[in-house]
């Protein structure tokens, strides 16, 4: 069985949807979470943040709560 190091962002509306499958994958022993500030990596990079970005902000909103939807 291998180890996951899985990084993540507090931040996302996506971390808490994928940690819930990851942690069901049974072909993986550990999981090792990582927290990162996303966020400041892309400042650090030049790049703009998804919700700094009207359409993207709305696009990730919906994405969001439809996976979660899906989810249950």
């Amino acid at each position: 069985m291998m180890a996951l190091r899985w990084y993540f962002d507090f931040v996302s509306p996506f971390a808490y949807l994928h940690w819930q499958q990851l942690k069901a994958l049974p072909q993986f022993k550990s999981i090792v979470p990582v927290p990162i500030a996303f966020g400041a990596v892309l400042h650090h990079l030049g790049n703009l943040r998804p919700a700094e970005i009207p359409a993207k902000r709305l696009f990730t909103y919906r994405q969001a709560l439809w996976q979660a939807r899906s989810a249950g």
